[in-house]
């Protein structure tokens, strides 16, 4: 088969892109490798991608504020100037935000057109307000939680929905499991209020005899202050320390110095890569019972902060208990890659395209 891959505009493709950046773009780039062991596979994405056995078509750099373009726009550009060869494949994977090949597939279908086989994955909390109600997409979703809320947008059920999981565990096969000291604590999200880095930082003062880390960007946050008060607070506190985007080779060093992560965000995950990351690393986690992190973590590798109107008072009780247990490196090691990418979700992706060409 000729599969054709969308990618979103944001980043170039290798294979060592994961260490400068997580998020959708890996998973999919693991997508491309597996089915490229069987199948003719194009990509199209950024200039600069380059993948082994795999053709790469692109007509951008990687989209940034001073390009004078949306990046709807970009993607939407992306289809239109190689609509060509994504109507000579076989099947096409829409990862890309926006969906816009999508788009033009709603539109052949309701005049009467042939186009490719495709399905789209969905990586963020919902924001879109509705999906078509009279042309079928296939959706896989990156967990239970938002298939779900997808499912709420299909009143006639007439979508069909996966959910495939996309944390890819070989990239940290080669790193020792160690318990780490027990004193340190690892934040490692985004310097957004959602991440909850303010309730990190509350915790390293009130309790002093742990130190803290955070590690995380500031690339997309679009929140300079909530990033300036925590490096303000790092200035302050001798049991805190904050780094901004920081390489792989450092997080690694971190996941396996600490010995726990915690994630006390405050809005429905997608899904937590963070937590896998912790657990792939034989840490347990300490994370808000929301969106997808009760289908990481449970009672052997973890604990779950309910969601609460008081939310810091439950957490600061709930780390108290944190502390105070003890969790086997090897059962979280083994949780994480029970949520492997290729054990599992290619799977997924396996079966919707051969269920279109049987």
């Amino acid at each position: 088969m000729r599969i054709g891959i969308l990618f979103p505009p944001f980043f170039k493709i290798t294979e060592d892109s994961h260490k400068l950046y997580g998020g959708l773009e890996i998973r999919t780039r693991e997508l491309a490798l597996r089915l490229a062991e069987n199948h003719e596979v194009i990509i199209f994405a950024p200039e600069g991608s380059k993948l082994p056995g795999i053709e790469v078509i692109t007509n951008h750099l990687p989209w940034n504020p001073s390009m004078g373009i949306s990046p709807y726009d970009l993607e939407k550009k992306q289809v239109l100037d190689h609509l060509d060869v994504l109507d000579s494949c076989d099947f096409v994977v829409d990862d890309t935000h926006f969906k816009y090949f999508h788009y033009l597939k709603c539109l052949a279908a309701r005049q009467g057109e042939k186009a490719p086989a495709c399905l789209f994955s969905w990586d963020f909390q919902p924001s879109i307000r509705f999906l078509p109600q009279d042309v079928s997409f296939t959706i896989v979703a990156v967990s239970k939680f938002i298939m779900s809320e997808l499912r709420k947008l299909d009143p006639k059920g007439i979508h069909r929905f996966r959910y495939a999981y996309p944390f890819i565990a070989r990239l940290y096969e080669n790193y020792d499991v160690k318990e780490g000291n027990r004193k340190l604590i690892l934040f490692l999200a985004r310097f957004s209020t959602v991440k909850g880095p303010q309730f990190v930082v509350q915790l390293a003062r009130d309790f002093p005899s742990y130190h803290f880390v955070m590690l995380g960007d500031v690339l997309f946050t679009q929140e300079p202050h909530v990033a300036q008060a925590c490096l303000e607070a790092g200035e302050e506190l001798d049991n805190l320390e904050v780094h901004f985007n920081v390489d792989w080779n450092t997080k690694i060093k971190y996941l396996q110095e600490c010995g726990a992560v915690i994630a006390p965000h405050i809005w429905p995950e997608p899904f937590g890569l963070q937590m896998t990351e912790a657990l792939i690393m034989g840490k347990p986690v300490l994370a808000t019972a929301l969106g997808g992190a009760p289908e990481i973590i449970n009672r052997h590798v973890g604990m779950l902060v309910p969601p609460h109107q008081d939310y810091y008072k439950l957490l600061k009780s709930t780390f108290k208990q944190f502390i105070k247990k003890r969790f086997d490196p090897e059962i979280c090691r083994a949780r994480a890659k029970s949520l492997d990418f290729n054990q599992n979700g290619f799977r997924i992706y396996k079966e919707e395209i051969e269920r279109t060409q049987a």
